[in-house]
């Protein structure tokens, strides 16, 4: 018997095996979505709704940087600046690199893009100083979404991954999501009525 071979019904052994993990693995993620409801009771329930929050940074890390020099040339505060050497906490322990983060956050709902423009519209001016620290440091931005939804979706412009290009920095994405799904409004009518 070889995995390539028609079965009865027309399907391939190989597309029988996909549609049986397929749905090995729903049935897996659906009873682990009930134990988890049943172990927080009504958690979700509280805090879906609750829109969605985050920010983006600029980060730059690597050794011997001049964390000053480089807030004072980019003319923004630091959010964070570490050396190499220094203590976190006592669960991470000491830093491995030198470290400096600027964050834009935004007031209201959250949108990553108007937080990015933000961001990059503060860095465009910097491009070349940029260019000439990510040869010896790591240069990038992160953005940072936490939601409540199980499933969320942005929109990045073309003017966001345009500037982002221009400025040779790459770009992270960090989502948290609590796995929350919305409930309908609507009352279900009951049969016979």
């Amino acid at each position: 018997m070889t995995l390539g071979k028609n079965l009865e019904n027309g399907t391939t052994q190989t597309e029988y095996a996909y549609n049986v993990a397929g749905g090995l693995a729903s049935t897996a993620f659906y009873v682990a979505g009930k134990a988890v409801e049943a172990l927080t009771g009504n958690f979700f329930e509280r805090r879906v709704g609750m829109p969605n929050s985050g920010y983006c940074s600029l980060i730059i890390k690597g050794d011997d940087l001049d964390l000053d020099l480089i807030a004072d040339t980019l003319k923004i505060t630091a959010s964070e600046k570490r050396k190499k050497g220094e203590i976190i906490n006592s669960v991470i322990g000491e830093i491995q690199y030198d470290f400096i983060r600027f964050d834009e956050k935004m007031s209201g709902k959250y949108n990553p893009d108007k937080t990015l423009i933000a961001l990059l519209n503060k860095l465009m001016d910097y491009e070349v100083f940029l260019k000439n620290l990510s040869v010896s440091a790591c240069v990038y931005i992160k953005c940072y979404v936490q939601s409540d939804y199980a499933q969320i979706g942005y929109m990045l412009s073309a003017m966001t991954l345009s500037k982002i290009a221009q400025l040779g920095i790459d770009l992270e994405l960090s989502i948290l999501s609590w796995g929350g799904v919305k409930k309908s409004k609507t009352k279900k009518k009951k049969k016979g009525k």
